[in-house]
This record gives structure tokens, C-alpha cells and sequence, in this order.
């Protein structure tokens, strides 16, 4: 069969402030910016509906981060019909980005350290969740 997948690209994730989400994602998780950053916008046309399904006059500016060879974009927008309430983990759309991180009793600290991160217990399987100001779940998982 032609036409097939073959691997994920990148991820992508709406965030409440971009500028914060970047800081956080290089400055305290260590990932590398891009050099995939810009603006998507079209002030008189379709094209945002056509594009991405999103209201005609809806605004987005997106940056990609990267470590270890997975690609993370983060994108604000903002728009005449945005729904601005955060998702939980169980509502529909709701989203996370697992990460494996060593020494996980020390990150843990600086987690708790930084400000409007609210890291919860640890489940069954070992991983915690910890939510961020800008609103992106993070799942917490010990590096083997």
C-alpha cells in the first residue's frame, strides 16, 4: 500500500501565553528552540477556516521546541469564538505531554519550585501529572 504513515511528525499544543510556554519548555524542562516560529492570520479572507477550521478572523502565533529528536509546536490563539476554559484530563479534548525524566525525586523539587506549577501525587504506576500557568497538563514519567 502506497500513501502510508510513517512516523509522527510533531505534536502540537494551545497554550495560554506562548512566550511563558517557550521560557518554561528551554529555561526549566532544557528543550531546544526551532527555527520553525510564526503568525497565522488572515484579515480579510477564508483562509483560516479553509486552512484549520478555525473563525475566519481567528489569530494564531506558533513556536516549535525540540528535545531529543521530538518535535513540540506551542500555539496561542486567539479568536472571536475561543472557548477559553482549560481541559481536564478527562474532558474531551483534553490533552498531556508525557516526559521521562532522570532523577525524578530531584526534578520533582524544581517542579515545585516554579511558580503556578501544581505537581499532584504519584499514581500506581509510578508518574505523576503536574500542571502549568499556561495551561498544558505534563505527565512526569522516571527514565529507565
Amino acid at each position: 500500500m502506497s500513501g502510508r504513515v510513517v512516523a509522527v511528525d510533531h505534536v502540537g499544543y494551545v497554550v495560554t501565553n506562548l512566550e511563558e510556554a517557550v521560557r518554561f519548555f528551554t529555561d526549566v524542562l532544557g528543550f531546544e528552540e526551532c527555527n520553525r516560529t510564526g503568525n497565522l492570520s488572515d484579515t480579510t479572507g477564508e483562509k483560516m477556516t479553509s486552512l484549520f477550521g478555525v473563525h475566519p478572523r481567528a489569530d494564531g502565533n506558533y513556536h516549535f521546541v525540540q528535545i531529543g529528536g521530538m518535535k513540540v509546536e506551542l500555539l496561542q490563539w486567539t479568536s472571536p469564538d475561543q472557548i477559553s476554559y482549560v481541559p481536564k484530563n478527562s474532558d474531551l479534548g483534553g490533552r498531556h505531554i508525557a516526559i521521562a525524566v532522570e532523577d525524578i525525586d530531584d526534578f520533582l523539587v524544581q517542579m515545585q519550585s516554579q511558580p503556578g506549577i501544581a505537581v499532584r501525587e504519584r499514581n500506581q504506576l509510578g508518574f505523576y501529572y503536574m500542571s502549568t500557568p499556561f495551561g498544558l497538563e505534563i505527565q512526569l514519567i522516571p527514565a529507565k
